[in-house]
């Protein structure tokens, strides 16, 4: 029964997650869980654009109609360097051949290119999405190290960049406690622990984020890195 439980709560998490990501992406336009006063619809936009088309030259159609088609038929530059692609509109790189500490990782990451440093999962979308491709392309064999610790100030927690981590739920991941002691207990992490000071997706729940102890926990899964790095600059493409 509290393994049905916990699995229900998982996938509560997950549904929560997907529906703040959704509101971040359809009602705001100043960023996630801002929502702006007016939002463009998809229609007003569509009706803009036939309203902008048709006061256009017919007599211009031929030769627009030949340029549009020579542009679709190139390849446009992608928006990443390699090794990274685009997920969720950021430079990421996934590699479950990798695996080490944490340190190890962002170690690993930072080599990849100037700039690059651990996963910066700092809103629901960008966290739903590399959800959504860790399990698409079957990656799910790791825990995947991001680039949020507490060492600095245990209970602090904060990325690379001084960043504060969101805390609670949909983020973080329930712990399933089954003991004795507290056989009702669903404890959010992460938890005031002096070992566990580094931040992971767990593959275990679904890769929500956990607290684990920088080294790893020592079990049989491994722990790989997510690295982030910069877009190619406008001009590029």
């Amino acid at each position: 029964m509290e393994s049905l439980r916990c699995r229900l709560r998982a996938i509560f998490l997950l549904g929560l997650l997907a529906a703040l990501a959704e509101t971040a992406t359809t009602d705001t336009i100043r960023g996630p869980f801002t929502r702006g006063s007016e939002t463009p619809s998809y229609s007003d936009a569509t009706t803009e654009y036939a309203d902008t088309t048709s006061t256009s030259d017919s007599s211009d159609s031929t030769s627009d109609t030949s340029t549009s088609t020579g542009a679709s038929s190139s390849i446009a530059p992608a928006a990443c360097y390699l090794p990274f692609e685009e997920i969720g509109g950021r430079c990421l790189y996934v590699d479950p051949l990798e695996t080490g500490s944490w340190y190890d990782m962002r170690l690993f990451c930072s080599r990849l290119g100037e700039g690059a440093h651990l996963v910066f999962l700092n809103d629901a979308n960008i966290l739903r999405d590399v959800i959504d491709y860790i399990k698409k392309l079957g990656l799910d064999h790791s825990h995947y190290w991001v680039g949020a610790s507490d060492e600095d100030h245990e209970g602090l927690w904060q990325w690379y960049d001084g960043t504060i981590v969101h805390m609670g739920a949909p983020y973080w991941k329930y712990d399933c406690i089954t003991d004795n002691s507290t056989p009702s207990a669903f404890p959010l992490r992460p938890q005031v622990d002096p070992v566990r000071n580094c931040a992971g997706l767990d593959s275990n729940y679904h890769f929500l984020m956990a607290d684990f102890p920088c080294q790893g926990d020592g079990g049989l899964v491994p722990f790989s890195p997510i690295c982030e790095g910069e877009m190619r600059a406008s001009e590029s493409f």
